[in-house]
């Protein structure tokens, strides 16, 4: 699954990033749990603020 988390680490830089609008933002996070996945709780609490 090394290509997942890398994926997840590229959205949560991009997350991080305080430049993007809101809008982008919240879209990036959406595809983070995607990816993540909703049930994946453990690590959707560390990706998140």
């Amino acid at each position: 699954m090394k290509y997942k988390s890398e994926l997840i680490e590229e959205l949560q830089s991009l997350y991080d990033n305080d430049q993007l609008k809101t809008d982008y933002r919240v879209t990036i996070w959406s595809v983070l749990e995607e990816v993540i996945g909703y049930n994946d709780i453990e690590t959707l609490l560390k990706y998140s603020k």
